[in-house]
């Protein structure tokens, strides 16, 4: 997982413990949005290896 969204999720536990919700939503829909574009970003190495080998 990218720091970027580690560090939005972070942010966001904090203002869940501080009771604001409205801020905790939006950086939640944010982190969730984020993770969401990159995931598509990961590959395991296995199927690299794989698709080398059928290549």
């Amino acid at each position: 997982m990218p720091t970027e969204i580690q560090k939005l999720i972070k942010r966001c536990i904090i203002r869940y413990l501080n009771g604001d919700e409205e801020e905790f939503y939006r950086l939640k829909n944010k982190a969730i949005d984020m993770y969401e574009h990159h995931r598509h970003l990961y590959v395991p190495i296995k199927e690299i290896i794989e698709a080398k080998k059928t290549a």
